[in-house]
């Protein structure tokens, strides 16, 4: 992996505010430079049956391959997910599936916008599954 410039995973959380802390993790562009302007593609589900940010290995040879061409790629798990934290964040979508996710999802690219001045506003993507 190391021969191929793949990128490790790191993981942190987003406060979006009101003490709501979400999930996420972030795959770093190939020699890195904060200094530049990098483009990001967003991996979205948010959904209850499941969860992206999870301690597992993000071999995706596309991500990579996006990593090593200059791109961030970032995965955010909204309110709702399935992720094992306390049992209001597990029902906070009960009767509001698609709402609230969008909601947190876009608080927190709002204050990653906000706090990392390398990432390009005009230079974002998403990609997702299912309830993406």
């Amino acid at each position: 992996m190391q021969e191929r410039n793949f990128q490790q995973t790191s993981f942190f959380n987003i406060n979006i505010g009101d003490d709501v802390e979400l999930p996420a993790y972030i795959i770093r562009p190939y020699n890195f430079d904060s200094s530049k302007k990098y483009p990001v593609l967003f991996y979205v589900y948010g959904e209850p049956a499941g969860q992206t940010v999870r301690d597992i290995w993000r071999g995706s040879l596309l991500y990579q391959y996006l990593a090593q061409k200059g791109y961030f790629i970032i995965s955010i798990d909204n309110r709702g997910t399935s992720a094992p934290l306390e049992q209001k964040w597990r029902h906070f979508l009960h009767h509001n599936i698609g709402i609230y996710s969008s909601e947190d999802q876009s608080a927190a690219v709002r204050k990653l916008l906000e706090e990392r001045p390398y990432l390009d506003p005009d230079r974002i993507g998403v990609t997702c599954f299912s309830g993406g």
